[in-house]
């Protein structure tokens, strides 16, 4: 493998993953995301992340001559994962920034780069962009801004299905060229569900049956659509609905970060609320909800603050904010 830097400053983090990847035990440890729950150490045989490295080689075509562009921390399994690919392959890969304008850096045309929704979005909004065979993106939910934004390009943009038990991503979808919303497993893995929560059969790996907390529309054992986290679920009036979804739909409206949640409700069991973050005033109209949502899923209360919180790989750490917000007065959407 040959590695080039473009930022120095990640030199020892490289080094020290290479180290302990190189060691002679037959495992790493990996820390888990903490999206929904307390980040945990998790140890992983390295075997296992080169079966999950030479899927994604062969599902995408990758060989000997790839030039792979890292852009995510190896604190994280898709930054791992990334410098295993390289490894695989015995290719090469360029070392990038973590930062959202990581793609400004690109010293050439490469074949393949795993990014996150706001990295992806800069990427996008360029007008002189050096071309990427393949992108990846994970981490997040896309936005339909980004979605709109994925169909100006016509390398194909993958969204990712996976979490760091599953050693990075088991289905994929292309964002673009066409409106399929449905994921694509992996050679060698297959779903089922639990009371419609999706379980991940990966035998290679050593998952025989991992029951995740997504929701999904299970179309065959291959194949799936995802509608939002268990743990996010909320049930308003007997009706379930999920934040992401409503959050898609509210993501080119609503000009600054926020999210859905919810608060209890003596007679509906959950009302649905927004949380936002702003330093200015923001005013939230119902007749303008109900021009972009259905009556169930607008929101009856918001509140302002001045932040979020995020967890160690950038996500948003609903749990943590919604905490930190309890200073902030609920106020009723007009």
């Amino acid at each position: 493998m040959e590695i080039e830097y473009i930022d120095l400053s990640r030199k020892v983090e490289i080094e020290y993953f290479l180290k302990e990847w190189f060691n002679d035990e037959a495992f790493i440890t990996v820390k888990t995301s903490g999206s929904t729950g307390v980040p945990k150490e998790i140890q992983i045989q390295k075997k296992h992340l080169t079966h999950s490295a030479e899927n994604t080689i062969k599902y995408f075509n990758l060989n000997q001559k790839s030039h792979f562009f890292s852009a995510l921390s190896t604190d994280t399994i898709a930054g791992k994962m990334m410098l295993i690919r390289a490894m695989t392959t015995d290719g090469k890969i360029s070392i990038g920034s973590v930062k959202r304008t990581t793609m400004d850096d690109l010293p050439e045309q490469i074949e393949f780069v795993a990014l996150v929704p706001i990295q992806l979005e800069h990427y996008l909004q360029q007008k002189d962009k050096i071309r990427v065979k393949t992108i990846i993106v994970g981490g997040a939910p896309i936005s339909d801004t980004l979605k709109n934004l994925c169909q100006t390009i016509s390398s194909p943009i993958y969204h990712t299905f996976g979490m760091t038990e599953t050693l990075s991503h088991v289905a994929v979808k292309c964002i673009n060229g066409k409106k399929d919303e449905t994921y694509e497993a992996l050679d060698g893995i297959h779903f089922s569900t639990q009371e419609e929560q999706l379980v991940i059969h990966y035998p290679a790996i050593g998952l025989e049956a991992l029951l995740s907390n997504d929701i999904v529309e299970l179309i065959d054992p291959f194949h799936f659509n995802w509608l939002g986290r268990a743990d996010f679920a909320i049930n308003s009036g007997g009706v379930k609905l999920f934040p992401e979804q409503i959050e898609q739909k509210l993501s080119e409206s609503l000009p600054y970060p926020f999210f859905i949640g919810s608060i209890k409700d003596d007679t509906l069991g959950e009302s649905i609320c927004l949380f936002i973050s702003s330093e200015s005033d923001v005013e939230i109209k119902k007749e303008v909800l109900l021009k972009l949502l259905s009556k169930f899923e607008v929101p009856r209360y918001y509140k302002i603050g001045a932040g979020f919180t995020h967890t160690h790989n950038g996500k948003i750490d609903r749990l943590g904010t919604i905490k930190n917000y309890s200073r902030y007065e609920w106020r009723k959407v007009l």
